[in-house]
Order: C-alpha cells, then structure tokens, then sequence
C-alpha cells in the first residue's frame, strides 16, 4: 500500500527537502566492461568518451583483430559516434571548455574533434 504521507520519499537536508528521482533504469550496455576503459566525461553535462585501456588485458573474443576506436556516449548510456583511430597509442584523452575532444597520441600530435561526427583539426606538441 502507497505511503499517505506526501513528504515519505523526501529527505531533509538543513531547512530544505529533496529526493531523489530514478531517470534511467539501464544507463550503459551491459556486456560494456566500464572498468577496461578510460572514460573521460565533457563539462557541462556532455558527452563520455571511452577508449579501451592499453594497460588491461582483454578478453579473447573474435580471430579478426579488433580495431582501436574511440566511442562517444551520451550520458544517458547511448552511444553517438565512434571514431576509429589506427595512429598509434592515445596518450592523453580528454575535452576542453568548448565540448571538443582532444586526443593525444604517442608521437605528440594531437586532434581536436569539432561536433559528433568525426571532423578534426591537427596539430602538434611538438618533436617527442
């Protein structure tokens, strides 16, 4: 039977009341294992870039080789785009201010992802 009170599923907090609100019962693919990645949230609420993690080993699950990619998801679990990326490894990941996607990679270039769909502009650290 459903509380009478209207305040049961409230909390109080100092003089203020809040509570909490399920949004999303499934956030993520469950067969994602979240804890291989590198997964770095934009500001503002933005989107989750995820690269696998170099440094964990990986399950064995196809003959063909799996290629390197960087998958953008929104917050809410569903994934937008995803970038394929053969050069090299990714040494840095993350986003700026303006919600585009950095990437470094080893030889010290770095592209700057504009927009969700895969548009970038390159340029260099310098000679590493």
């Amino acid at each position: 039977m459903a509380s009478t009170n209207p305040r049961a599923d409230w909390e109080k907090v100092g003089d203020q009341l809040y509570r909490k609100i399920r949004i999303y019962d499934a956030v993520f693919d469950e067969d994602l294992e979240l804890e291989n990645y590198i997964a770095v949230g934009a500001p503002y609420g933005g989107a989750i870039a995820l690269y696998r993690d170099e440094s964990k080993l990986q399950r064995y699950r196809d003959p063909q080789p799996a290629k390197s990619s960087i998958d953008i998801f929104s917050y809410s679990g569903q994934r937008i785009n995803r970038i394929n990326w053969d050069h090299g490894s990714i040494r840095g990941l993350g986003w700026s201010e303006d919600e585009k996607l950095l990437v470094v990679a080893e030889d010290g270039t770095v592209r700057c992802y504009y927009g969700l769909n895969g548009d970038f502009s390159p340029f260099s650290l310098g000679a590493v």
